[in-house]
């Protein structure tokens, strides 16, 4: 037997007959073995997961992840626990003697951290060891494990990341019934705005042509705009919906009921500009514009050379979708996030 160096701080967790029995359920919709026990183990680590975090305050979802999915449970090792508003935590079971805990590759992603229990040698008892924020190796010895001490602080500042996250998020469809952020502003007020700024002597950036700024719903094109620094430099970046691409045809107050409620799936065409902000004629050169997909690749990408005075991207979207604008310059980034 390994002789194992007493744990800092654990917590143990009585497992229950109820647990027994749906770690039983989940067995018997496996054929092979070795896979059975595989996902007896797993329930019983991620019921003692759960378990303790209710008793810290945490709700949590036993019912739902990838663990749930009997298919994605027979192909893959996943352990995965769902807490409100933080994310997905992967528990792993450790059996009685072991001095090291197994993280399967499948697991090293879309997870905000990885549990760490063991199981006695009558599946009586959990003891939970601690915790990692990150996955990068199949063998993790224990004592490289963060205190479960920490594991409540983490996940609370977990839940505060993801609340302001959502909170800057930009929801497109309310946009479509009227409703904008204060931070986006109607393009005449930025542009206004950003002329005043400007240096009197800067006659080429005062009196730049610049005619369409119309946001009415009249026009077709709903447009908000919104200054953001680089570094030093201003940049004024101006997203367009086109409601003639909808498939709703309405006026304001009654057509586009349906979107307001969110009754209605669609898709809309995009028009994203860049434009130089207060005091700058053109773009600064090397500026580089990415559109981002949901899960942050790079759908579009295009970059400022000598005497751009702007630039365009025109892309569609269909409810439900996110994506993001991230502009860069220099060692100066930026990122928008964005909902429909």
């Amino acid at each position: 037997m390994t002789n194992r160096k007493p744990e800092p701080f654990a917590v143990k967790i009585m497992l229950s007959l109820e647990a027994h029995s749906r770690a039983k359920e989940l067995l018997s919709l496996q054929y092979n073995a070795r896979k059975a026990k595989e996902v007896y183990l797993n329930y019983l680590a991620v019921y003692a997961t759960d378990r303790y975090l209710r008793r810290q305050g945490f709700e949590t979802n036993l019912d739902v992840g990838d663990r749930s999915d009997p298919v994605k449970q027979t192909l893959m090792n996943v352990a995965d626990l769902d807490v409100k508003d933080c994310g997905k935590l992967e528990c792993l079971p450790v059996m009685p003697d072991a001095d090291i805990v197994r993280i399967p590759p499948e697991v090293w992603e879309e997870r905000i951290g990885y549990v760490a229990v063991r199981l006695d040698e009558s599946l009586r008892e959990a003891t939970l060891l601690g915790f990692v924020q990150k996955a990068d190796r199949e063998e993790l010895p224990l004592e490289e494990l963060q205190s479960l001490e920490d594991l409540s602080g983490y996940l609370n500042e977990n839940r505060n990341r993801r609340v302001e996250v959502a909170a800057s998020i930009v929801n497109l469809s309310q946009w479509l019934v009227g409703t904008f952020e204060p931070t986006w502003q109607a393009v005449e007020s930025i542009w206004q705005e950003a002329v005043r700024q400007a240096p009197k002597n800067n006659l080429a950036f005062r009196f730049r042509r610049k005619t369409n700024f119309d946001t009415s719903f009249e026009s077709g094109l709903v447009r908000r705009g919104k200054a953001i620094e680089l570094g030093a430099v201003s940049i004024i970046i101006i997203l367009g919906l086109n409601l003639d691409s909808v498939n709703v045809q309405s006026s304001f107050q009654d057509g586009l009921e349906e979107l307001e409620n969110g009754q209605e799936d669609f898709e809309i065409d995009i028009i994203l500009e860049v434009h130089p902000g207060a005091g700058q004629k053109n773009l600064p050169r090397n500026l580089e514009i990415f559109l981002l997909d949901e899960e942050g690749e790079v759908a579009m990408e295009t970059k400022a050379k000598q005497d751009y005075r702007d630039i365009q991207l025109e892309f569609s979207a269909y409810s439900g979708d996110r994506f993001s604008v991230r502009l860069t310059l220099d060692s100066h980034s930026v990122t928008e996030e964005f909902f429909i």
